[in-house]
């Protein structure tokens, strides 16, 4: 027996998960685990049979919390790895094979979320290495000793959010958390309860703050607690519920006020961890995995940087969609050729070096010729993509073949310094770049699309160009306006993919971002002088922009956060 398999679900999604996993039933100790309201349910289609290692019924107490319940079914196994599952309604054939072989490359030591479908987990990964900093998710896999080690699951936090805060003490204790994206499995998508949820979510980011915040951090999240007392969410009752919520809870921050007193190690360490992207959400758009779809081509422009350009094709390398090529353009001399040849020789990569520098936006049309790709997609040899990219560019492909623009999402990554290797660079900040509105109108007032997070028909660059070839910066912003304008789009307003799926790099820095910013507006009049992108603006397109602004403005004012954008926006 390898696994303890401890499955939190309703009895209609015990038959099928079962049955799933009975391939590996001989190396699984399966627990099922559901609320005391439930458990009438479990007949004996819904019940865990006789061909597991092991199998039991666990019922949830009223009294008692998911996290207590999910700690008390551990504590009854002994494999030394558990799987926790939450909501899972089958497993992939190879599931378990898959963990295996990551534990055998990774260490006995490291955690694993693994990849759920419709709805992949939102939190933020590395694009690179595939390192989380979360187990949040609907299935994880740990080492036993590792949970024991860390203490289980904190009940005093609800729901998911104990997982959030289980993964700040097990990286603190200095263990890997990685995204596993072959280990694949389908999920119930039921939707949180709202009000619930925005309480739950209020509630936890106060206890995170009073468990691992220094004197500022709780002060400031007492502050916003009672800022969302005076202007919350416009739920029913939800001021009353808010204010009761605290005052129940009085009695749990002064427990973790002990806490911290005897964790003093642990609750620096913890500490500094909490902030580290944990918190971006990348949004959610449901999936369809695409059996055979289109061929696109990664176009990567680089100029003697390959410790850089190394970790953009690996994120490529890690796409669970394949049907992919990658074209890379050297802007001079082929100092990046061997690095490709030697480290990523397994991948249908075309390199090409120009000898002579020839230029940004020549390089990119130069690898636009050489592409041989249905769709072409660009990446810069400084960003990423998350490892779902592609496969989300091509259901939207397959669903929309008549489409010759698909757009989606990506997070700017703030960095600190101009480091080239990924493994040494800090991220300052984290942000969703994000357009609900998007056209030709939107569009050139400011460059809403980030070039990678956008693909499109090879044909579109046969019959109107690609970048302009005059310009080394703007070039992607008169590329875009100019596809916008003539290209067929899904939704003619707005993004296809409401889900970030690349990562787009920029300085922390203020001299940094100044220094960029110069660079750009050097190629200003060029740009406003190209006659491909001059458009004429009806009447129809100005009140769509302002009804969408008002909106906008009522929205931010519903939920008490009008003056926060507001002050903001005057910082930028």
């Amino acid at each position: 027996m390898k696994f303890d398999l401890i499955a939190y679900c309703s009895p209609p999604l015990a038959p099928a998960l079962c049955q799933s996993l009975l391939p590996r039933a001989g190396d699984i100790s399966l627990c099922l685990v559901s609320p005391a309201s439930s458990m009438a349910a479990f007949g004996a289609g819904a019940a865990p049979g006789n061909a597991f290692a092991a199998s039991h019924l666990v019922e949830q107490p009223p009294d008692q919390t998911q996290a207590a319940c999910l700690n008390a079914a551990a504590q009854g196994g002994r494999a030394p790895h558990l799987v926790f599952l939450c909501g899972v309604s089958a497993v992939r054939e190879d599931f378990i094979s898959a963990l295996e072989t990551a534990l055998e490359a990774c260490g006995e030591s490291t955690c694993f979320v693994c990849r759920s479908l419709p709805c992949e987990p939102q939190h933020h990964i590395d694009p690179v290495t595939l390192q989380s900093p979360t187990l949040s998710g609907v299935a994880v896999c740990m080492p036993r000793a590792v949970f024991e080690q860390a203490g289980g699951l904190d009940p005093l936090f609800p729901g998911a959010h104990a997982w959030d805060e289980l993964s700040l003490r097990v990286r603190g204790l200095g263990f890997a958390i990685a995204y596993l994206p072959t280990a694949v499995l389908n999920a119930e998508t039921t939707p949180a309860e709202p009000c619930g949820a925005y309480l739950d979510t209020e509630w936890s980011a106060l206890l995170l703050a009073a468990k691992y915040g220094g004197h500022k951090a709780r002060a400031a999240a007492r502050k916003r607690y009672y800022g969302a007392i005076r202007t919350p969410q416009p739920f029913p009752h939800v001021r009353r519920l808010l204010l009761r919520q605290y005052l129940h809870g009085l009695v749990v921050l002064s427990q973790l006020k002990k806490w911290r007193r005897t964790n003093g190690a642990l609750h620096g360490q913890v500490g500094r961890l909490a902030a580290n992207g944990a918190g971006l959400l990348r949004g959610e758009s449901p999936l369809a995995p695409v059996g055979t779809g289109p061929k696109i081509s990664v176009i990567i422009r680089t100029h003697k940087r390959a410790a850089q350009l190394r970790g953009a094709v690996q994120s490529v390398a890690n796409q669970t969609y394949r049907n992919f090529e990658i074209v890379v353009i050297e802007d001079g001399a082929p100092t990046a050729e061997a690095m490709l040849r030697q480290e990523f020789a397994q991948l249908p990569l075309v390199y090409h070096a120009t000898g002579q520098p020839v230029g940004r936006s020549r390089a990119g049309n130069l690898g636009l010729e050489k592409a041989t790709g249905a769709y072409c997609n660009f990446l810069d040899d400084d960003d990423y993509f998350y490892p779902d990219h592609l496969e989300q560019m091509a259901a939207q492909m397959a669903a929309h073949p008549e489409a010759d623009i698909i757009l989606g999402c990506s997070v700017s990554m703030f960095t600190d310094g101009d480091s080239a290797l990924w493994e040494t660079r800090e991220a300052a900040r984290y942000e969703l770049i994000r357009f609900d509105r998007l056209d030709v109108f939107t569009t050139s007032q400011m460059c809403q699309i980030p070039l990678l997070s956008g693909a499109f028909k090879r044909e579109m660059y046969q019959k109107y160009g690609g970048l302009h070839e005059g310009m080394d910066a703007h070039e992607d912003w008169a590329m875009w306006l100019k596809y916008l304008a003539k290209g067929r789009r899904i939704n003619p307003h707005g993004i296809d993919i409401p889900r970030a799926t690349s990562v787009f790099l920029q300085p922390a820095a203020p001299g940094q971002a100044l220094r960029r910013l110069s660079a750009y507006k050097a190629f200003d009049e060029t740009l406003f002088k190209d006659p491909d992108i001059r458009f004429d603006v009806s009447l129809a397109d100005m009140r769509r922009f302002y009804d969408g602004m008002l909106a906008d403005v009522r929205h931010l004012k519903q939920l008490g956060q009008l003056d926060e954008f507001l002050e903001r926006e005057a910082k930028r």
